[in-house]
């Protein structure tokens, strides 16, 4: 199965009945929690790869530079945004990035999953299978 991207995360979140914005996948607490995890999980890839002596120094302060000044982060949508272009500049981040996707398509499966029993239950099995090659199309 292939990752989403950014873009059609937003596609398939459009196409989900009823509409569902981006920003409800988690709330802003749940958000400021993944953030902090961000924090710590590139807090702590920076530090293994610098003992690893796989980044120098100075590379190390920029992307840790680079992420504090992409702070605050708005919403779900703007942390994968931000950690999108930190990878392209910094390969140690893509891990976290792809991780993170990883996470989105997860939810992303979890929801509409959720909305297609919920559809069922109420009998309408053509929502329910329009849900489901949304999620298809997307993937």
């Amino acid at each position: 199965m292939q990752a989403i991207t950014i873009f059609d995360y937003q596609e398939f979140q459009r196409a989900l009945t009823p509409k569902v914005s981006y920003g409800t996948m988690k709330t802003a607490m749940d958000l400021q929690q993944e953030v902090e995890a961000v924090k710590k999980e590139l807090t702590e890839l920076i530090v293994k790869h610098l003992k690893e002596n796989k980044i120098e120094v100075e590379k190390a302060r920029k992307l840790a530079a680079d992420f504090l000044a992409a702070l605050p982060i708005k919403d779900q949508q703007d942390l994968l945004l931000k950690l999108k272009n930190l990878s392209e500049q910094y390969e140690e981040a893509r891990e976290i990035y792809v991780r993170e996707m990883g996470k989105i398509n997860e939810e992303l499966r979890d929801q509409a999953l959720s909305q297609m029993h919920a559809l069922i239950k109420d009998g309408k099995i053509e929502d329910a299978i329009s849900v489901a090659k949304n999620m298809q199309q997307v993937n």
